[in-house]
């Protein structure tokens, strides 16, 4: 009797448990039906794991944007401990600064001190030294001696004064005699004329004496430095070219005198004035002779 029950229920439950043909029971099913209570709490469980996942998933990527705002206010921070550790590092600088600055004016006190010492000592010894002097000039020279003194030392520059006097006279007189009977005009003549023949020491003489009586200095001053330039004396004819240039720049010499002028700097080693005066000479005179031999001296300094 059991046996055939058992035969009965056993293909019943076997059948039961086998999914239908029409997908009664299949739970990968879209829309599942048929479901037993098992399968129905497969199925809710699975949705259940499935909003899990999803929540899991938003969480995750909530955690990841997190971490990376951590990441990025850990940045920060760290910018903020770098800098407060230059801020630091400034401050320990300025603080060893200021303390260097006040040693500095430490020292400079001290260097005050000892100068104020220094300065008193040097008063107590000129005061012992006043006391030195008064006491010699009150024991060795008296005042009428002193006085007496001093009349002897100017007695003695008059003395000279005469002396020096007197041989400037008797200078102008021999002068004076070497051109007896003569007009300064024939003086000027006979100076060129010297010139002419290069007898420069004679002609110099003659155009010297015009200078001190004032004739025709502008051009007696030049022609004196025209015979040191051709002398080499160039010092010496610069001297005279300039006394020449300012008593009258517009002669017919003037030409003349600017070249030999910058020339004369030139050879003197003045190359800033002599091309300066070259200059001067082409832009004042530039249809002159001279101007030629000025651009010419200018292209060979520059």
């Amino acid at each position: 009797m059991r046996r055939f029950y058992l035969l009965i229920t056993l293909p019943i439950f076997c059948f039961s448990s086998e999914p239908s043909v029409f997908g009664a029971g299949n739970l990968d099913s879209p829309n599942p039906y048929g479901l037993t209570s098992a399968e129905k709490n497969i199925l809710n469980n699975k949705s259940k794991l499935t909003d899990i996942k999803r929540e899991t998933s938003k969480q995750q990527s909530t955690i990841q944007s997190i971490d990376e705002k951590v990441d990025g206010m850990i940045g920060v921070v760290d910018g903020i401990n770098q800098k407060s550790h230059q801020n630091f590092l400034a401050t320990e600088s300025l603080k060893k600064s200021n303390e260097e600055q006040n040693l500095n004016i430490e020292e400079l006190k001290k260097s005050i001190s000892d100068n104020t010492q220094t300065i008193a000592q040097f008063k107590i010894v000129l005061q012992e030294l006043s006391k030195i002097i008064d006491d010699i000039n009150r024991n060795y020279v008296s005042k009428d001696e002193h006085n007496e003194l001093i009349k002897d030392v100017n007695d003695f520059k008059v003395l000279v004064a005469k002396e020096l006097k007197q041989k400037d006279n008797k200078t102008s007189s021999s002068t004076k005699s070497n051109y007896a009977g003569m007009s300064n005009s024939e003086i000027e003549k006979s100076a060129y004329e010297y010139y002419t023949k290069k007898y420069y020491t004679k002609s110099i003489e003659q155009y010297e004496h015009l200078i001190k009586v004032n004739y025709h200095p502008a051009r007696s001053n030049y022609m004196v430095g025209l015979m040191n330039y051709k002398r080499k004396k160039y010092d010496n004819a610069l001297s005279y070219f300039k006394k020449s240039a300012s008593l009258y720049n517009n002669a017919d010499y003037t030409p003349t005198l600017m070249l030999y002028s910058a020339t004369s700097m030139q050879k003197l080693g003045d190359i800033k004035n002599a091309k300066a005066f070259f200059n001067a000479l082409i832009k004042k005179y530039p249809s002159a002779n001279e101007t030629k031999s000025a651009r010419k001296a200018l292209n060979s300094l520059n």
